[in-house]
């Protein structure tokens, strides 16, 4: 198996091994520590799949690395848990309200309790949610 307890030995493999599946990154998730899920993370264009395995680990560091990857795939299910892990973590919504693909009605909610400066941000990058995002604003 790839979870070597040593991520120095594993790491270069999950990070770069085009042999590895999603399954196979799953279980590296589920089974590996955080440094590992982290890797996973960072992979180039992880799928949905993989994705959510990130969000239930409810590891910071692997959810945060894994909102930065802007090739990783995220569905709307583990959009949707990030949003609300947000209203009590100010930096996950500063990287959540930065993802090109977060979908618009969840943006949107995340107008209840972001900033003044992030609403802006989500009012500019989301039009068709502008009067939404301007009741929330006044």
């Amino acid at each position: 198996m790839v979870v070597d307890d040593r991520v120095e030995v594993a790491g270069p493999v999950i990070s770069r091994s085009p042999l590895l599946t999603d399954e196979d990154l799953i279980r590296v998730v589920s089974g590996g520590s955080t440094e590992h899920q982290v890797r996973v993370a960072q992979r180039p264009g992880i799928g949905e799949g993989v994705s959510q395995a990130l969000v239930n680990t409810d590891a910071e560091a692997a959810v945060s690395a894994l909102l930065q990857n802007a090739t990783a795939r995220i569905g709307k299910d583990a959009f949707s848990e990030l949003v609300e892990r947000s209203e009590a973590k100010v930096n996950l919504s500063q990287i959540l309200a930065a993802r090109p693909d977060i979908p618009p009605s969840l943006a949107r909610r995340m107008c209840d309790w972001v900033s003044e400066e992030l609403k802006q941000a989500l009012f500019n990058r989301f039009p068709e949610e502008a009067d939404d995002i301007v009741s929330v604003v006044d």
